[in-house]
């Protein structure tokens, strides 16, 4: 219903609104129960009603009589005021009516008990505001599939697990939980930053602006800080901070009580503070760590909206490269233990029981089991080959090598070997003094 602000009416208009019931009201006079049967039920909050502050006693005035309080704003950004010398009719139980003899900008009824201790102002200031205040809660999903693929969605309470549900259902899923009820108001600017050993990709911050009929979602893509960090753990870990200044701030009304309790508790710390002065070193103990506590919690941002963690799995690391086979081959043995003889003799003891010459030549088993482990795809020359020059290497510089190697092939039956070594070993030798003559 529209009318001109400034055109009265010519005759009163009837207006008839709703006006929820006292929750806290006992049995009606006509459906009374006796002591015995009545049971104490926890007061049910009426759909649509909202309360603005608990207090020690209901804001509804319990079992005591109600009143009904019509105020009026004459302009958006005014104040409320007391419409007076006007009647209000209870015409069902959750439906009021009166009669309204001049235009307004906003109408109000408040059903209010004899002991609430707030004027009817004061209430309805608070309950204008907190009608913008809405609850939402802010998801933080990983891809299953891609963990490093992240989507933030602020989405009101009463949607969540829906939103959760969607979200799943697009392979997106927690760890971390979702936040708790945080009050936004509509417009809301979130920045969003991350901490820790995790980073966003390209950029240093985002933000997101919070709107009930909106979706509010952002994706992007995250990498860890320093890939040699959380050297204990199997994920790189961080933290996301949520920030935010809400548009609309409530302001609480004073409880009289309250105030007397803050003053009392002021005169007793004031008390206090003046026998700690006469308490010498204890006190300004005391004092010191005080102020050091409240300079702590005075530093937290004020406009953190909450911290959710991120993580991602670290990567299988690179398999070890298996030891060299021929580690010490560039260190050349001379004669008949020679790489070139070495190689040729490996060749040569293939089928023919090498493991009784490594045996003759003191390598002990678990060296052997050592040697093919380290060969465990390759062909058995390489194997022998392996063996020999382990050998050779366990042998002191100054030890006649050859003569160890050629009674050790004859112990195990390979006499032929053992002369064709020599022979190689000679004509290596003559042709080494050809290349010297010539």
């Amino acid at each position: 219903m529209t009318h001109t602000p400034n055109k009265k009416f010519e005759k009163p208009i009837s207006v008839a609104m709703p006006c929820p019931p006292n929750p806290n009201k006992g049995n009606t006079p006509g459906n009374k129960a006796s002591k015995s049967e009545r049971k104490e039920i926890p007061p049910m909050v009426p759909e649509g009603a909202i309360i603005i502050r608990k207090t020690k006693k209901s804001s509804y005035g319990g079992d005591s009589d109600d009143f009904l309080h019509a105020l009026y704003k004459q302009t958006e950004n005014g104040a409320w005021n007391d419409l007076e010398k006007v009647e209000i009719k209870q015409v069902r139980k959750d439906v009021v009516s009166l009669d309204l003899k001049r235009p307004v900008e906003s109408l109000l009824v408040l059903r209010m008990g004899v002991e609430t201790k707030y004027t009817p102002k004061q209430i309805a200031t608070t309950f204008e505001q907190a009608l913008q205040v809405k609850y939402a809660n802010i998801i933080l999903y990983h891809k299953v599939d891609s963990p490093e693929k992240i989507i933030v969605q602020i989405v009101p309470t009463r949607q969540l697990e829906n939103v959760r549900r969607r979200l799943n259902n697009d392979d997106y899923d927690g760890p971390p939980e979702p936040s708790p009820d945080i009050p936004m108001t509509e417009g809301q600017e979130i920045t969003l930053r991350l901490t820790g050993n995790v980073k966003i990709v390209d950029h240093e911050e985002l933000k997101l602006t919070f709107h009930t009929q909106r979706t509010n979602t952002v994706e992007f893509t995250i990498k860890e800080r320093n890939s040699f960090g959380n050297y204990s753990s199997s994920e790189y870990r961080g933290v996301a901070e949520f920030y935010g200044q809400s548009r609309v701030l409530i302001d609480e009304p004073d409880d009289p009580e309250e105030i007397l309790l803050r003053e009392s508790e002021a005169k007793a710390a004031e008390k206090k503070n003046k026998s700690s002065d006469f308490g010498g070193a204890k006190g300004q103990k005391e004092q010191k760590a005080k102020e050091k506590m409240e300079t702590s919690v005075s530093r937290m941002p004020k406009d953190l909206l909450c911290k959710l963690a991120v993580s991602i799995p670290k990567s299988e690391p690179d398999p070890l490269m298996p030891a060299s086979c021929f580690r010490t081959t560039a260190l050349d043995g001379e004669g008949m233990v020679s790489n070139e003889n070495l190689r040729w003799l490996s060749k040569e003891l293939v089928g023919r029981g090498w493991e009784k010459l490594a045996t003759s030549l003191g390598i002990k088993r678990n060296r052997m089991q050592s040697i093919k482990r380290r060969n465990p795809s390759k062909t058995e020359e390489a194997q022998v080959l392996d063996m020999l020059i382990t050998w050779r290497c366990m042998m002191p510089k100054a030890y006649n090598k050859e003569k160890k190697l050629a009674a050790a092939l004859v112990n195990c039956g390979c006499y032929d070997l053992s002369e064709e070594l020599k022979d190689r070993k000679m004509d290596m030798e003559s042709e080494g003094t050809r290349d010297e003559e010539e």
